[in-house]
């Protein structure tokens, strides 16, 4: 235990920002590529992210659907549900944080959760890139994910975003999830999709204009 708390302590994290793919985006952004990446890619939703280069590696070199995955839910002391979608190979984790009382995120979730979905997965901001295909059962398991139902107002949503900042700090902790392997954690990458459509409704005058773009 001890020599496990070391390594923890010693373990590289990074902070990446992430965003969400609607199918039709997929599509729209394939439009260039060869029949055979279309064809294998499809219309799906997905979750982009990105990882520290030593993971990217490890990803390079390993069948793909031997990953460990984990999905976790938890709500905050202000209220606020969030997801943690990790990722493990070896001794390096991703974790992907969702607040999950964004619109623009519940609809990702139920969507993944009953389309065929998957995650891009980028070489620590580069255009490289590798696919992480999605299977039923995590979909299934999304599906438990707390509050993907819950509509708040603007005036709960002002309350819930300004705690963003300490839930992301959190989620960099090493020991704040456990490795999903044999491995002790070597380094955690952590990728944020932010609450854009919740920060928006919070100002007004964005919101008026979100509504007259949205219809």
């Amino acid at each position: 235990m001890k020599n496990q708390t070391t390594q923890n302590e010693l373990a590289e994290t990074r902070l990446y920002t992430g965003r969400l793919m609607t199918p039709d985006d997929v599509v729209a952004a394939l439009s260039d590529r060869d029949l055979d990446e279309r064809t294998r890619i499809g219309r799906r939703w997905m979750f982009c992210c990105d990882v520290n280069p030593k993971m990217f590696e490890q990803l390079r070199g390993i069948r793909l659907d031997s990953l460990a995955l984990r999905v976790t839910g938890f709500v905050s002391s202000l209220g606020g549900t969030y997801a943690v979608l990790t990722h493990q190979v070896a001794g390096h984790q991703h974790r992907l944080l969702l607040p999950l009382y964004d619109a623009e995120v519940q609809e990702a979730i139920i969507g993944a959760a009953n389309e065929p979905h998957g995650f891009l997965v980028s070489n620590d901001n580069q255009t490289e890139a590798v696919v992480l295909f999605g299977n039923p059962q995590f979909g299934q398991e999304l599906l438990g994910l707390p509050g993907l139902s819950r509509q708040l107002s603007r005036e709960a949503l002002a309350v819930l975003i300004p705690e963003l900042p300490s839930v992301i700090m959190a989620m960099t902790e090493v020991a704040r999830v456990p490795s999903l392997c044999e491995e002790a954690i070597m380094s955690v990458s952590v990728t944020v999709v932010m609450p854009i459509r919740s920060m928006l409704r919070v100002d007004e005058k964005l919101d008026a204009m979100l509504d007259e773009v949205l219809g």
